[in-house]
């Protein structure tokens, strides 16, 4: 028993060649260093894309009229008799590329297709706070549309590289701060380096153990969140390598006059 096939146009109906195509989307990454991410900046980046033919108005060519072979549909379907019925085969029309168009004049720039590919320059603002997998988003500067529809987006993937001083957990900054033992026995005030190259006053207590860890307010990075974390400063006591004579008959006598105590602590001091 036969019956009637049916192709994809039967099933979605309306004309494919003339319809405008949206352009497609682009990703690309970009690295920036931690001060940029804390102060925010501008980067310019490369990137390839498509974009309308210029020299045809993104038309393809001139003289446009009605594909005779699809008759403007775009596609062209051929009948296949099977047992079971005869079904629709449809595919692209070879003679005007699915377009459902043809020219009398085919433009040279883009051999019809009405988009060309380009390399430009394009500026990013990069916010402050960002993190690496922040994704920023460009609308309208990714692949140009055809037969009029509207460019796709950019997408630009941030990437923030490892600083060689300062490691970011959320909004707050880690720091390793090295300080003599001295000051670690008797407590006093050293200067710690910012981010931003300044140097902020930090209070040492006295007894204090290695990798004590002390806050300075506010000297974080301001988050996307709009929230500035802290600097969190651990110190670390820095041992002497090498010693005068003098130097260690005080140490001797510091141990001697401690007992077993200071053998104790030691590994806690140092």
């Amino acid at each position: 028993m036969g019956g009637r096939g049916f192709g994809f146009q039967d099933m979605f109906g309306g004309r494919r060649g003339t319809r405008a195509i949206r352009g497609q989307d682009l990703l690309t990454e970009l690295s920036v260093t931690l001060e940029e991410v804390a102060n925010g900046t501008t980067k310019t980046i490369n990137i390839e894309r498509t974009e309308s033919c210029e020299d045809c108005d993104g038309k393809g060519g001139t003289g446009i009229s009605r594909c005779g072979t699809c008759d403007g549909q775009g596609m062209v379907r051929q009948a296949h008799r099977t047992a079971f019925g005869v079904f629709a085969v449809q595919s692209s029309c070879r003679d005007c590329r699915g377009s459902g168009e043809t020219y009398e004049t085919r433009c040279k720039s883009c051999r019809g297709k009405g988009r060309v590919l380009r390399e430009r320059e394009i500026e990013v603002r990069v916010p402050e706070g960002v993190y690496t997998g922040t994704k920023l988003r460009l609308a309208g500067q990714g692949e140009g549309g055809a037969r009029g529809g509207r460019a796709g987006d950019l997408y630009v993937m941030i990437r923030v590289l490892p600083h060689e001083r300062f490691t970011r957990e959320g909004n707050d900054l880690q720091l390793d701060q090295p300080i003599s033992f001295a000051t670690a026995c008797f407590g006093g005030t050293v200067e710690v380096q910012t981010l931003n190259g300044k140097a902020a006053k930090l209070k040492i207590p006295a007894a204090t153990q290695s990798n004590a860890e002390f806050r300075l307010s506010g000297k974080g990075i301001r988050g996307l969140d709009g929230y500035t974390g802290d600097l969190v400063v651990r110190a670390v006591i820095e041992v002497p390598k090498k010693l005068s004579k003098k130097q260690k008959e005080h140490l001797e006598a510091f141990e001697k006059e401690s007992g077993g105590k200071a053998k104790a602590k030691k590994r806690f001091l140092f």
